[in-house]
């Protein structure tokens, strides 16, 4: 080994490598749709709009789509016109 090259042993390597095989497991669903509790999910604003495109474009799940956004429309006082288009799709 030369000097310099060698990396240092860490366990947060090992952790990264779980995590991104677990998202490479083919079969099941990777979100499930059911247990997600709306108004806890449209309260963060990026992941529910994110779960929301899931939802529609994946799983084609447009029942809890449309419970995330409404619930995500209300939260937001009927201001943001991405929660708008996504109730009308």
């Amino acid at each position: 080994n030369r000097p310099g090259t060698v990396r240092p042993v860490t366990s947060g390597g090992r952790m990264l490598r779980i995590g991104t095989a677990s998202m490479a497991q083919t079969g099941g669903q990777f979100i499930m749709a059911d247990k997600l509790n709306a108004r806890n999910t449209a309260k963060k604003k990026y992941v529910a709009k994110a779960v929301v495109d899931y939802l529609i474009y994946v799983e084609s799940n447009f029942r809890r789509a449309l419970d995330i956004s409404a619930e995500a429309t209300v939260l937001s006082n009927y201001e943001d016109w991405w929660w708008k288009e996504r109730i009308g799709k």
